[in-house]
């Protein structure tokens, strides 16, 4: 049985597309108490992403298929343009796909290389008041 913390901690989508990176960053998510769910497929995160149980949308911007701005797009429209708070996971240096994916309604963006804590601390930022302390 998970701990307390764990069961009542807000779902978080994860869409990465990196078979390497997607179970490192699910774990350094995990470890800090957050539920995740990370699903292989773009189509299923984009299904977990829209559906009612997720809090927090963390995205590699990079993506390929679909790229993240599509995925957003698709997000937005199943959403009525009403995203989850969003964490978009991008290269440095990528000013338009910085603009588009806040054009997009993402919250927030974190610059790789980060640091494990560093995205700890961008994902809880993206909650409200009473569920940061999940």
């Amino acid at each position: 049985m998970k701990p307390d913390s764990v069961a009542r901690a807000p779902e978080v989508v994860l869409w990465e597309d990196d078979p390497v990176r997607r179970p490192l960053l699910t774990a350094i998510l995990e470890g800090s108490g957050l539920a995740v769910t990370a699903p292989a497929l773009a189509g299923v995160a984009l299904e977990r992403a829209a559906g009612g149980g997720c809090r927090r949308l963390v995205l590699d911007a990079n993506v390929s298929r679909p790229s993240g701005t599509e995925f957003l797009r698709e997000l937005h429209h199943r959403l009525a343009g009403h995203l989850p708070p969003t964490l978009a996971l991008m290269q440095p240096g990528q000013a338009s796909l910085r603009a588009a994916v806040r054009e997009l309604g993402v919250a927030r963006i974190l610059p790789e290389p980060f640091e494990p804590d560093e995205l700890v601390a961008a994902v809880r930022s993206l909650a409200r008041p009473d569920e940061r302390a999940a």
